[in-house]
């Protein structure tokens, strides 16, 4: 389900549109709920996130679904900026709930401008993208993929 509808993405600078409600989402997932769709639920994937308390829901979910089912995965796409702009496109307050609830995750796929905000270390070559996975892994996150590594 979509947490944001905007006109285009918000690294580009102008754009339109409107992030939903965090109580417009649980209705959302209530709904699913409601129709016996948790327990058919198998994973969970997250991307942009337009406020905190969106993402709250989100880790609420997830933490609820895999009560139900302990195999259920979570993907968390911690999308923050990209390599093109190298800039943070986000509320303030996303990097650190990022930080701060990315061990939920069983796997996330950060760019590499993203890994280095998480990770707080630049990752200029082999050794220092295996010193970023090894950082994630610590945290409980099974599998990293950092994608656009340039």
């Amino acid at each position: 389900m979509h947490t944001v509808q905007f006109s285009n993405h918000r690294g580009y600078g102008d754009w339109k549109g409107q992030v939903f409600s965090a109580q417009h989402i649980t209705d959302l997932i209530q709904g699913l709920e409601a129709q016996g769709l948790a327990e058919k639920c198998d994973g969970i994937l997250s991307g942009y996130i337009g406020d905190r308390s969106i993402g709250k829901v989100i880790i609420n979910t997830v933490e609820r679904f895999k009560k139900i089912n302990p195999n259920l995965f979570y993907l968390c796409d911690p999308v923050m900026g990209s390599n093109d702009h190298k800039r943070c496109f986000v509320q303030e307050d996303i990097p650190p709930f990022f930080k701060e609830y990315l061990s939920v995750a069983d796997i996330i796929t950060p760019n590499h401008f993203e890994a280095e905000m998480l990770y707080g270390a630049k990752i200029n070559n082999t050794q220092q993208l295996k010193q970023a996975a090894y950082f994630f892994h610590q945290q409980g996150i099974k599998t990293v993929m950092v994608t656009d590594l340039q």
